[in-house]
This record gives C-alpha cells, structure tokens and sequence, in this order.
C-alpha cells in the first residue's frame, strides 16, 4: 500500500485537476477497464459509507433519549445531512473539518492509551496469539487493506492541494498511514488485552459494530469521564473515516457525471454518493464488518493491480509527468504478482 500510494499520484498529476479513476482509467486502459475498476471503486467506496454510516449510527443509538429508541433512521439520516452539507460547500472546507476531527481523534487517542493500557492483560494477549493460526489472520487481510487504503482520496487531495503538489499529497498520505497505524494498534490492543474470546465472539455476531464493542467494555453511556471520552473517540474515528470515503467517492461520481450534467454533476453526486448506503443503514444496521471485509476483496482489484498496471501504460504514452514515481517497470510487474497472488488467498478465505 505505501509503494502504490506514489504511483497514483504520478499517474494522476499526468491529468488535469479534478481528473479521477474514470478519466485516467478509460484514457489509459481503454473503456471496458474503466467500467471493470469504476464498479469495484463504487462497490469498495459505497461499502465503506454504509459501514462507517453503520457504524456512527450504532454509538449514536446507545446516547438517544428513551423517546428517540426504535428510530434507527434518526442518527443515519443526521450523519448523511450533516456531511452532505460539508461536500455541498466544497472548497477546502471538508480537507480542514478532516484534518481538525483526525487532530482531536489523536487527542483523544492518547488520553485513552494513557488511561486504558492499565486494563490490558499481557497474558491474554500471549494467548491470543498462541491460539491463532493462518487461516485466521487470512479474513483480517481485507479489513487491514482498508484501513490503509488511502488511494481513492489521491484525486481529492490533487485538487485540495494544487496539481503540481506533489510533496503535500505524499506527506499527508504517509502521516495519514502513522496516524491509523498507531490507532489500529491502540484499538487492537484493547481489544484482545481486555476483552475475554466470548466478549470478542459477541461482538462479531453482533456485526462488529462500535456500539457492541462500547457495550461490551460497559461504557455505553457517558456516565464517567472516560466512558464519555470512549465514545467521542469512537465516533470521531468513524465520522473521520466516513469524510475520507465519502469526499473520494463523491469526486469520482462528479468526475464521472460532469460530461453529462455539467452544472448538476456535484449536487447529484452528493446524494448518489450518501443516499443508497444511507438507505442501506436503515435497513441492515448490522453488517459494519461484512461491508468491511467484503470492500477489501474489490479493493485489492484498484489499490494494488491497478495502479502499477496504468503506470506501465503512462509511461508509454506522451504524457508529460510532474511528478515520477523512481521505481522501473520490472517493480511495477513484480507488484501486479504479489497483488495476484493476495486477491487468491482473500478468495479463498471466504471460501
């Protein structure tokens, strides 16, 4: 993931601003690619608004007065309005709300680390890992590649800072990767150090939703100070992670849609973009993990294959670069194997 990251930043510098999957895809690969990678980047981007939807709306459920209960639709509906609102304004408007909830979400992060790494058990967590084997950790393979898969924002961040930007794209990626790798690992650890194998199982059956994973720590109402600083962070981490899904997802629609309907393509590709998972929040409250695991399978297809794949291409054609990506091509063939390869061993996880 971080060697595919530079990669779609030249090829994406090679296009104009505002240029996304569905441009530099059908211009260097042709039409029938470009519908093959337009349908797993909507299938992988729509999955993820559904789940990070799911998943915000699971914390909110739990903090709504008795008279607001059975109203599922309430939270979901305030989530789509309220970022539906922040990509209608458009500018730089929803690149600094993002970058201010990852601030506060790293804050928080490390007043809960300070004050939750007391609870973890050491043993437990050396018995997790004794008591897992490969066929295990294959099904987690989707869900990491998702956390780290940061590629679908690439033609968001072009236009946020300038085409010919190339360093501030690359840094905030990176910093975005160290981020979430330290929150991943928070989180992980508190989950297996703290929980009992039943609690975990309960959880997953439960959807893996963050509002079972509050109750299971029994912080589900903000009665204390960390209880209530447990679900800020949840619901910060998720309304980040949904901004960072949905702004790609929008952008790509817009991208899509603009040769057509010109002045409408941005108000249409925000209610494309928010109102089908939206819809399906309602509906199946519960699949935050499914849509997680499954996104990962059509994300390997854009995040990995895909990118090496219109390089090779790029650099064949006469456009011109801004920025170049210093591996050859014989790195760039290597990659498209390892990517092969991972694509199987998730299929046959799910077999």
């Amino acid at each position: 993931m971080l060697v595919t990251w530079p990669i779609l930043v030249d090829i994406n510098m090679r296009f104009p601003q505002g240029a996304s999957f569905h441009t530099f895809t059908k211009a260097l690969l042709g039409p029938g690619a470009s519908v093959v990678i337009g349908i797993a980047f909507c299938v992988v981007l729509y999955l993820l608004t559904y789940a990070y939807i799911s998943g915000a709306a699971s914390i909110l459920n739990g903090l709504l007065p008795p008279a607001g209960m059975g109203r599922g639709w309430l939270p979901i509906a305030l989530l789509s309005l309220t970022t539906s609102l922040i990509l209608w304004a458009g500018g730089r408007l929803p690149g600094y709300i993002l970058s201010c909830l990852i601030a506060v979400k790293f804050s928080l992060f490390l007043l809960l680390f300070a004050g939750a790494a007391g609870g973890v058990q050491l043993l437990r967590l050396m018995e997790t890992s004794r008591g897992t084997s490969l066929q295990h950790y294959l099904p987690v393979i989707p869900v990491c590649i998702i956390a780290f898969g940061f590629h679908g924002s690439i033609p968001s961040l072009t236009r946020m800072y300038r085409r010919d930007n190339h360093r501030a794209i690359t840094r905030s990626l990176y910093y975005g990767f160290a981020v979430s790798l330290l929150i991943y690992a928070f989180w992980l650890t508190i989950i297996m150090g703290v929980l009992t194998p039943q609690a975990i199982q309960h959880v997953s059956d439960e959807g893996g939703n963050i509002g079972a994973f509050m109750a299971a720590l029994n912080i589900n109402q903000p009665a204390s100070g960390t209880g209530l600083m447990f679900i800020s962070f949840g619901c910060i981490a998720v309304l980040a992670s949904l901004m960072s899904a949905s702004i790609g997802l929008c952008d790509y629609l817009e991208d899509m849609l603009n040769n057509r309907y010109r002045r409408a393509s941005r108000p249409l590709a925000i209610f494309l973009t928010y109102f089908p998972p939206a819809l399906a929040g309602i509906f199946t409250p519960q699949g935050f993990l499914s849509a997680l695991a499954f996104g990962g399978l059509s994300l390997v297809l854009w995040s990995i294959l895909l990118p090496p794949s219109l390089l090779i291409k790029a650099r064949r054609s006469s456009l011109p670069p801004v920025y170049t990506f210093p591996g050859n091509n014989l790195l760039l063939k290597f990659i498209i194997v390892v990517g092969a390869i991972l694509w199987l061993l998730m299929i046959y996880a799910f077999i």
